[in-house]
């Protein structure tokens, strides 16, 4: 089966992705896969859906553990698409943290 039908086949039942949006999910797998550093930086532009392509290349790749560094404005909006998108985290899961407010050590 090609890598396009596989992703697709990881995205919530009713929703859809667009075809550049699957090439995009296609190319981070393959970079995800093939490098040690186990990270990514997605610089799509701004509207293309970089969140949903983060959160299906999760779910394709089974990770249920990640971090991701967002400005505060974006926090909430990654975790209603995380909720929306995601097939592998509970909403109890999601933990965000305001680095005004707390430290990470």
């Amino acid at each position: 089966m090609e890598i396009e039908k596989l992703i697709e086949s990881s995205v919530p039942e009713g929703l859809t992705l667009m075809p550049f949006q699957i090439e995009e999910i296609a190319q981070a797998i393959k970079f995800l896969t093939e490098r040690h550093e186990h990270a990514i930086y997605n610089c799509c532009e701004q509207g293309l859906g970089k969140t949903i392509q983060t959160i299906v290349a999760l779910n394709y790749l089974d990770i249920t553990h990640a971090v991701f560094i967002v400005p505060a404005v974006a926090q909430y909006t990654w975790q209603a698409e995380l909720l929306l998108w995601s097939t592998l985290v509970k909403p109890e899961e999601i933990q965000i943290m305001d680095t005004t407010k707390s430290r990470v050590n």
